[in-house]
């Protein structure tokens, strides 16, 4: 889990660390492992996932054609490691470290993925995982990882086979290793079969084999010297090893079952809310439900559950809930407790969920039980900004952001920090540029990043838009500048405003690509905040790189007028549509006293998804039809001769 810093000195805080842990080692306590001796039979054709000389790479979201269960949850897809591993939450991006083969493990030292990457570890948020053969593996010039998806329901497999791979590093091109790993469908079973396992240079080494479950403790692994004569792993970070004279036969197969299922058991999988209060933290307290999810992992329907839920070890709460028609083996459900609860700053909230099923053994009662910790901040607004708040960054050069404001590293290996003297963009030969207006201004260093796609977040103290005139515009305005060092690659900046409680959303954002934004210059850019009049709101200044382009932001104010210095191309206006919120049709209404261009719909990060061309409009209307897009908010951008005209709208 993330750690997140607050500093204000008109604020008060409070951060309360929080992670989401199930009660009990379903992977150590219900997996039996064996060991036999058969036949390797090698796969061919199949879906080849990697390229020649492979090395390090991580394949997300392969299908693996049937629900599979494994730790007590069904998944549909798994993510696939070069280095011989697999993991179930398989869309999370990779942090490489550690001289690029942190996935697998380091030269021939042996695999690392069932300890390393950790769920609450950022950038390594694999969760449950199995390695196979997990070192730190490279595909030789002919190697080929496949996936195979063979049989029909409810027999089906899904195999992945590394054929003709090599160690990274102390093999001088003589490895030659060969081996699967299978999920069967009918009963949940995990084997890996090994074939040609040739390691003629066989250097002191180890590989790790074996199950994890949601966190390093849950270990079902093999460990020893010798990969016929192996025990039980103690630790996450035991292997079985590889040394001189190392020979894996031909044919050896671990696997791992679990027992059929009980004819009741109904477990609680995941506690959705309470939620973590995200974002804007302007709140003094939350409302909100206790919202889990179950799951029947007997073999019998159930019409009725019992769920208890406490609040900080606090009396039990009590609700049944009823099923109709009856919630069957292997189905999911989301279930609500229908009176909502507050949380109060200043408080430690831990919530614990547990179903009693009436006839449950108390044996299948381990995975029963649920926990989680709350993080919830609270930080108080400041009085009503009205007719404005300004801010120039002042202060000299510090790792920190201006005092009053909220960082938030969300990916990548940077942050905002405070520059007072120059702006060098590049660090190189481009000609510095002294700060805007005052002291100083907030800097993003993309060009000393390692990892593209770094995104950091540098927040405004809580905004208080209550007494805001309704007849009056809110206006953020800022100045801007980036370089051009990498013209390649796409930098921007997005503005986010968070409410209350409530996630961020992006209302606006500008890169080198938009016409106004000039490198190595100085700019002052506007965006219509006049929807959040009435509220209490943080805006964010989200730096989002894909390396190599510094950026920053000066003299950032929230006014009830537009600066003259503003480009014209980017004043802003409010725009009349309707209906809002709308199933398909949206109509426009605009002045009639300019000529127009392009009428353009974006989604809540910038993407342009609709885009129209707008010749005249002789009566101020046009019509757009939204049909084709998805449910959901997004912003209407109609540009002129020297306006663009902005809307938020809903599509249902």
């Amino acid at each position: 889990m993330k750690k997140i810093i607050l500093k204000s000195a008109l604020a008060t805080m409070l951060f309360l660390a929080g992670t989401l842990a199930i009660a009990q080692n379903l992977v150590n306590r219900d997996y039996q492992f064996t060991q036999s001796i058969s036949t390797y039979t090698p796969l061919t054709g199949g879906t080849q996932l990697n390229a020649a000389n492979d090395d390090d790479q991580y394949y997300s979201n392969v299908l693996i054609g049937f629900p599979f269960r494994y730790n007590g949850r069904d998944y549909d897809t798994v993510g696939v490691g070069n280095n011989g591993f697999i993991a179930f939450l398989s869309g999370t991006s990779i942090s490489f470290s550690g001289g690029g083969s942190s996935i697998g493990g380091f030269g021939t030292s042996g695999g690392s993925a069932l300890y390393n990457f950790d769920v609450q570890a950022q950038g390594y948020n694999f969760g449950p995982m199995i390695a196979a053969f997990n070192m730190d593996l490279h595909s030789r010039s002919n190697g080929r990882l496949t996936v195979h998806r063979t049989g029909s329901a409810p027999n089906r497999t899904f195999t992945l086979q590394w054929a003709q791979y090599e160690r990274y590093s102390g093999s001088s091109g003589t490895d030659n290793l060969n081996f699967q790993l299978v999920l069967t469908e009918s009963n949940n079973g995990i084997t890996v079969n090994y074939g040609n396992m040739s390691l003629p240079t066989a250097n002191e080494g180890g590989a790790q084999v074996g199950l994890r479950g949601s966190d390093t403790t849950d270990i079902n692994a093999r460990t020893g010297m010798s990969f016929t004569n192996t025990n039980t792993s103690t630790y996450a970070t035991q292997d079985i090893r590889i040394n001189s004279g190392t020979t894996i036969p031909t044919g050896l197969s671990f696997s791992w079952l679990t027992g059929p299922p009980a004819a009741i058991d109904v477990a609680v999988t995941s506690i959705l809310k309470p939620a973590n209060v995200p974002g804007s933290l302007c709140i003094a307290s939350v409302t909100d439900s206790v919202k889990f999810s179950i799951r029947n992992f007997g073999s019998d329907p159930v019409t009725s559950l019992p769920v208890t839920y406490r609040l900080n070890g606090g009396a039990p709460v009590q609700q049944t809930f009823s099923f109709s028609p009856p919630l069957q083996a292997r189905e999911n459900a989301v279930l609500t407790f229908p009176t909502p609860i507050t949380l109060s700053s200043g408080s430690v909230f831990s919530i614990q969920v547990y179903a009693e099923l009436a006839g449950e053994a108390p044996a299948n009662r381990r995975n029963d039980t649920l926990t989680k910790n709350i993080i919830f901040s609270s930080i108080t607004g400041n009085s009503s900004i009205y007719p404005g708040w300004t801010t120039d960054f002042g202060g000299r050069p510090s790792p920190n952001i201006p005092v009053g404001w909220f960082g938030d590293l969300l990916a990548g290996t940077n942050q905002w920090t405070v520059d007072s003297l120059f702006f060098d963009p590049g660090n190189s030969l481009s000609t510095p540029f002294r700060t805007q207006q005052g002291p100083g201004f907030l800097f993003y260093p993309s060009f000393q990043t390692s990892t593209r796609g770094s995104i950091a977040r540098a927040s405004t103290p809580c905004l208080n838009l209550n007494n805001w005139p309704a007849n009056e515009p809110a206006w953020l305005t800022f100045s801007m500048n980036q370089d051009a060092d990498y013209p390649s690659f796409l930098d921007s900046l997005l503005i986010q405003v968070a409410v209350d409680g409530q996630n961020y959303t992006t209302v606006g954002g500008f890169s080198r690509y938009n016409p106004d934004v000039t490198p190595y210059t100085w700019k002052t850019f506007g965006v219509d905040l006049s929807a959040y009049r009435n509220q209490i709101i943080r805006i964010g200044f989200v730096a989002k790189s894909r390396g190599g382009n510094n950026l920053a932001i000066d003299f950032a104010s929230v006014q009830n007028t537009v600066p003259v210095s503003t480009p014209s191309r980017l004043v802003n206006q409010q725009v009349f549509v309707y209906p809002n919120p709308t199933t398909g049709i949206l109509n426009i209404k605009l002045p009639t006293n300019q000529a127009y261009s392009t009428v353009e719909v974006l989604n809540t990060v910038g993407q342009v998804v609709l885009s129209q061309s707008v010749s005249s409009i002789p009566d101020g209307e046009l019509q757009l039809n939204l049909a084709g897009l998805a449910a959901g908010t997004y912003q209407v951008r109609v540009i002129g001769q020297d306006k663009q005209y902005l809307q938020r709208i809903t599509k249902q």
